[in-house]
């Protein structure tokens, strides 16, 4: 997320965030707040989202994302956002996880890279592989394949405005 301050590289990257949520949800985005350089987190109001589906029932997800902001020098816009790690947890309706997103490269685990955790079958308790994962994109597996209740109706269109403005940012770096 780039901008000419650090301040409105935040809000930029909160207000894209907040956009691409409405997608689901009616809850608010916000950060707590570090020195720069040091990680901030992004975290929502409501800890898990409750998501009712078309289908009946509901999903649960919890996320967090740790992000820095960074001044680079000899650019146009000289502030970044830059994701250092995040969790995304997936549950059913009665909080029993389904799939968790993880990237935690300064945690405890051995495994550092980003990495796909599945509750259930053979494949249970293993870092899978999966590339790093933005929340726009966790947002649209909801919406697109497990039938979570829109909130817009115009949200193919708002995810898909929302991952282009990052990967054009990511391009910046």
């Amino acid at each position: 997320m780039a901008g000419r301050t650090a301040d409105e590289a935040r809000t930029t990257f909160i207000a894209l965030t907040q956009r691409a949520l409405s997608c689901l949800s009616d809850a608010v985005v916000y950060y707590r707040a570090a020195p720069v350089g040091q990680a901030e987190i992004l975290i929502v109001s409501e800890d898990p989202l409750r998501l009712p589906r078309d289908t009946g029932g509901g999903l649960q997800l919890t996320l967090d994302q740790q992000y820095t902001l960074v001044n680079e020098e000899g650019t146009r816009k000289a502030w970044k956002v830059s994701t250092r790690g995040y969790r995304y947890q997936l549950s059913d309706d009665a909080g029993r996880e389904i799939a968790a997103w993880h990237w935690h490269p300064q945690g405890r685990s051995r495994e550092r890279r980003p990495h796909l955790h599945v509750a259930d079958g053979p494949l249970a308790g293993l870092h899978l592989p999966s590339g790093p994962i933005g929340v726009e994109s966790i947002f649209r597996l909801l919406l697109a394949e497990l039938n979570v209740r829109s909130r817009r109706t115009d949200w193919e269109q708002v995810l898909t405005e929302v991952d282009e403005t990052f990967r054009a940012w990511r391009a910046e770096a």
